[in-house]
Formats: C-alpha cells, sequence, structure tokens
C-alpha cells in the first residue's frame, strides 16, 4: 500500500508539466445522419449528409440558448450540449457502382489544454462556432510543415490506419490508406485553437480562429491572441465489416466521403458550442493535471462536469429535417455528390445543376471550385468585457461582435468552395436495398464508449496508452519540437 500511495505522489508531483486533458467520448449511435449543416447552410438542407453528435436541440437553424435547451445528448459528457458534425463515409461497390453507410465506433474528442499561454485559455464564448476543412479539396497543396494558416488546416486532418492485428504495421497520411486497415481506419481532425477575441463567427466560418504555430501547441497567431481548448476529433470508421467485398490488389481503395470525395483530402469538421461557459471555464483552471484521473484524460476526475453513461448516451436521438433515404444500398450519395477525383479542386454542385443521370458519376470538371457563401447564422447577443480565468472564474461574459441573421439560402457544400445559387429540389435517391435499423458500429475495438471510464492501449500509437496513468501523454499527442 505504501508503495502504491508513493507513486501516486511521484506521479502528481510531475503533472504540472504534462498537458492536461479530458475526453468526450460520443455514441455510435449517433444523434443524427442527415443533409444538414446548421453553420453553412442555415435553414435548408446541406448539399452533403453529416454525421452528427451531441445535443438533441439540434436544428437546421438554432441559437446557443435553444442548444442549451437539449434534453438529452448523444455524448457522455452531459455539462456540453454542443454539436459536433463530420461527413459520413460510404462503401463504393465499383462494380456495382452503388453506396452504403460505414459504421463507426463513434466520436471521440479530446479537450486538450495546450500552448505557449495555456494559463490563459479561454472557454468557448456563447454562441461560438466554426468550421475547418474543405470538402473541395482533392489533393495536398503545401509541403508538411511549411507553417502557413493554409498549411496548418491542412495538417490538421491526418489519418491513422490501424493494423495492430495480424502482424501488420499501421500508419499515418492525407488523404486516404491504400491497404485495408484491419483495425479500422481512424479519421482525425484538429480544430482551431486560437480566436480573436471578437467574432463569434465569419463569413467564411473560419476567419476568427486560427491554429497555434505547431498546430496543437506553441503561440497563437497576433491577429487571434486569445488561446482556446485545442480540440481533436478521432472517428474509427468499421472498414473491415467491408472486407470480403474488395480487393486491394485489384481493386484500389473503394471508401468515399459523403459529398463525393475518393480521395479523402475534403475531410472536415464543425462545431456549435452548447457547454456550460462556466462550467467549461472551470474544468479549464481546476481540472489541470491535479489528479490522476485528469492526467489520463478522464471525466470523471473533473468535478466541474456531469456525466452519463454510454448506455444512456445512445438512447438520446435528434429529430430528423431531411426526408430522403439514408441507409441502405444506394444508387448515388444523397444530394448531387458524383464522384470527382482530382487533383484539382472539385466543383460543388446543386440540384438546379446536378450532371448525375439515373445514378451514374459526372466527368471530372475543369472548372475550379466557386466561392463559399457569405451567409452566417444568428448569434446572440452579447457584451465585450472579457475576465481573466481563476480557481473560481466569473461567468464568461460574451465579444461585442455580432454575425447578421442570414437569408435562408441552399447550397451544397462547407468549405470555402461553396456556390451561392439557391437549389432547386433535391431529386430522388433511388434505394436498391433498405434497411429499417439506424447503422451502427459492431466491429470497432476503438469505440468513443470504451474510452469514457479508463484508459487503454489500441494500437501502435494509442490514443489512450497505459503510459497516461503516469502522467505522460504518448507520442502522437506531444508538440512537435522545431
Amino acid at each position: 500500500m505504501f508503495a502504491a500511495a508513493s507513486l501516486l505522489a511521484f506521479t502528481l508531483a510531475v503533472l504540472p508539466s504534462a498537458n492536461a486533458f479530458f475526453r468526450v467520448a460520443c455514441s455510435g449511435d449517433v444523434l443524427l445522419r442527415e443533409r444538414a449543416d446548421p453553420i453553412v447552410n442555415p435553414g435548408t438542407k446541406s448539399g452533403h449528409m453529416h454525421t452528427i453528435h451531441g445535443g438533441n436541440a439540434f436544428a437546421l437553424n438554432y441559437t446557443y440558448e435553444q442548444a442549451r435547451q437539449s434534453s438529452c445528448t448523444s455524448c457522455q459528457v452531459t455539462t456540453d450540449l454542443s454539436n459536433y458534425w463530420h461527413p459520413q463515409l460510404w462503401f463504393h461497390d465499383k462494380k456495382a457502382d452503388t453506396f452504403e453507410p460505414v459504421p463507426n465506433g463513434g466520436l471521440l474528442i479530446y479537450y486538450q489544454q495546450r500552448g505557449d499561454d495555456k494559463a490563459n485559455i479561454k472557454a468557448f464564448p456563447a454562441g461560438f462556432r466554426m468550421l475547418t476543412g474543405n470538402p473541395a479539396k482533392r489533393s495536398k497543396h503545401y509541403e508538411e510543415d511549411e507553417g502557413s494558416q493554409a498549411e496548418l488546416q491542412e495538417r490538421a486532418t491526418k489519418w491513422s490506419c490501424l493494423r495492430y492485428t495480424g502482424g501488420q504495421t499501421g500508419y499515418d497520411g492525407y488523404g486516404f490508406p491504400t491497404t485495408r486497415c484491419e483495425a479500422g481506419f481512424q479519421a482525425r481532425l484538429h480544430m482551431p485553437n486560437c480566436w480573436d477575441g471578437k467574432n463569434l463567427d465569419s463569413a467564411d466560418h473560419k476567419s476568427h480562429v486560427a491554429y497555434m504555430s505547431r498546430l496543437d501547441n506553441g503561440k497563437c497567431p497576433d491577429t487571434h491572441p486569445v488561446s482556446l481548448m485545442t480540440m481533436f476529433f478521432e472517428v474509427t470508421w468499421d472498414i473491415k465489416n467491408f472486407d470480403s467485398q474488395w480487393d486491394p490488389e485489384t481493386d484500389g481503395w473503394p471508401f468515399v466521403y459523403s459529398y463525393g470525395d475518393p480521395t479523402g483530402y475534403g475531410w472536415h469538421g464543425d462545431f456549435v458550442n452548447g457547454w456550460d461557459v462556466n462550467a467549461l471555464q472551470s474544468a479549464v483552471v481546476d481540472c489541470d493535471n491535479n489528479t490522476e484521473d485528469t492526467a489520463a484524460g478522464r471525466a470523471e476526475g473533473c468535478p466541474h462536469l456531469t456525466l452519463q453513461t454510454a448506455d444512456a448516451a445512445k438512447q438520446c436521438q435528434g429529430t430528423p429535417h431531411i426526408d430522403e433515404p439514408t441507409t441502405g444500398v444506394l444508387k448515388r450519395l444523397p444530394g448531387c455528390n458524383p464522384l470527382q477525383y482530382g487533383p484539382e479542386d472539385a466543383k460543388m454542385y446543386s440540384d438546379a445543376n446536378c450532371p448525375l443521370d439515373g445514378g451514374a458519376a459526372s466527368p471530372e470538371p475543369s472548372s475550379p471550385a466557386p466561392e463559399e457563401p457569405t451567409t452566417t447564422p444568428p448569434v446572440p447577443s452579447s457584451s465585450s468585457s472579457e475576465s481573466e480565468p481563476t480557481s473560481t472564474p466569473e461567468p464568461i461574459p460574451e465579444p461585442t461582435t455580432m454575425i447578421p441573421d442570414p437569408e435562408p439560402t441552399e447550397s451544397s457544400t462547407d468549405s470555402s468552395s461553396a456556390p451561392t445559387a439557391t437549389s432547386a429540389p433535391v431529386a430522388t435517391v433511388t434505394v436498391i436495398q433498405t434497411v429499417t435499423q439506424t447503422v451502427t458500429a459492431t466491429v470497432s475495438p476503438c469505440t468513443a464508449s470504451s474510452f469514457a471510464s479508463s484508459p487503454r492501449k489500441h494500437h501502435r500509437r494509442s490514443v489512450v496508452p497505459d503510459n497516461f496513468v503516469q502522467g505522460r501523454a504518448p507520442a502522437a499527442f506531444q508538440p512537435r519540437r522545431r
């Protein structure tokens, strides 16, 4: 017993030098799968299908106050009623030219305290929202470590092919893998972690935020001086379920994202804040590696966070807003999303100019992607003052800048290249075979719920390895030293 107490005392003694974090695990039985994106397409359908997690007040257009009225969340930290969404992955049967949604183990979100100014990290303010990534991209545009904000956004999309079974060696990369990923294809995404301190949103939904100089660590740019929690998304797709339907030697990678992306370079994600802001700020101040739990990323160790079981999170379901088939085997991706292989940026189609006919993919367009729409969603009013966090933080006041209420218009993407034209009604999607149940993960060694209560090692660069208990983050999350 003395030895155990000594080990714990030693562990806690070295914790202040480590980076604190906690995990928010969201169920594989997701809140919604539909063509909705209230950031880019408020009040109308989105151009492509998303997998949506979080509070059940999610709607095509909603405010922070409405988000806080959610009666449940599909994530396990109930203090957080935010919404998180990302594109759906599909299996493309090239012989039949059909598409089938790929299940996953849920979304795992790491809330990390990083940066040169980590002592002054602020909670996301009420009404805050952001996105990162560009669904029009079909190739890598920048040399890694070039360091510009555009390159950092590209670097934020690096994935991992998990192959820790059968003696295979896993690997990381950009775009899509080229082999089977026997333990899952893990899509990853770093969200921006610096804020201009004024705007809750911006016309392109990106300009009000930025990345630290080393992506998930370092210094915020002078234009965006406020340090935020660093959010890191993980989605482990169960592509092994489709192993019998493709041969890597002859077929090539058969999985595509919902916006017609067979390359993977357009991976992206969105966030609408629904946190109890004062509780999150208290967690930032008080749960900075003070205990073995918070050093290991276990949310249970932070007294400001309220949790529910994984089973309770699974019971939370949203109300669908778009009436169209999203499960089973489909002749085409929902919306108008022909496969476009690049390397030039893809053209984002609306229903009014959709080239699809009977489910056939269109030729690769040669024209560059159009500009993103300038409409932005309404945000609640706010005040300008902001207090420094203390051990008992004061309520976080809201910034002054308001984003004007948009006129709802329909476009087909959530990137910097989305069209501004209003779309016609959605074309009917032909269904070959439908299923009556929501697609859920059936084979996933890396489900989000498995991380909720205790860490475990699950691949070669383990997301939650045993050494977290010793107060040391794994190599995958250590800042790059340059």
